[in-house]
Order: C-alpha cells, then structure tokens, then sequence
C-alpha cells in the first residue's frame, strides 16, 4: 500500500491532497491469476488553474489497473482512470476525463 500526500502551492495559497494505491494485489479466479492495483486522490487545487486566486476546486481521481498473468514474466493490462477537471501527475488531461490504456509488462 502507498501513501502520498500532496502540498499544492500557487502564488496566494496551500491546496492540500491525499493519495491512496494498493499496489499488486492477487486475485485468483479459477485457473485466471491477476494482480489489482486501485488508486484514489482527493482534494483541493486552485479554481480553473488560475496561479493568483484564493478560491478552491475539488480535484478526484479514482484509478484502476488490472494486470493478467499470461505467463511468469508477461502481464498484459487495462489500466482505467478518471478524474475531474484539473491537473494531476502523469495524467495529461486537464479537463474531467475518463481514460483506458492497454498494454504489456514483463516482470524479471
């Protein structure tokens, strides 16, 4: 389980935030070996971006990625979020957004 918590700064104010990922949990359903990580942020950052205001947004994420085991070193994924409007790290979208990626990971 990772923990974070966020200290967002702009020119007049502190917006705080808390961040919460279970990270690779196993789920076994019949012979379907998988591993769940969730993800939640929530909190507060400046209204619309704006550096110099003094008047608070929410800001939300709830995320969920899905690894498969295919083989011992393959896990191909899904990788679910969603967000309200606003910035968050890694997430390239700053209106509210719903995204889902695929892939692969190999794990040695």
């Amino acid at each position: 389980m990772a923990f974070t918590y966020h200290s967002y700064q702009n020119y007049n104010n502190y917006f705080p935030a808390i961040e919460a990922e279970l990270v690779d949990f196993p789920l076994h359903i019949g012979k379907l070996n998988m591993f769940l990580s969730p993800r939640m942020l929530i909190g507060m950052q400046p209204k619309d971006q704006v550096f110099k205001t003094d008047s608070p947004e929410f800001l939300g994420l709830f995320g969920l990625r899905v690894d498969f085991m295919a083989h011992e070193n393959i896990f191909p994924y899904l990788d679910f979020s969603a967000k309200t409007k606003g910035w968050v790290t890694g997430n390239e979208y700053l209106d509210a957004n719903a995204s889902l990626m695929l892939g692969v990971s190999l794990r040695f």
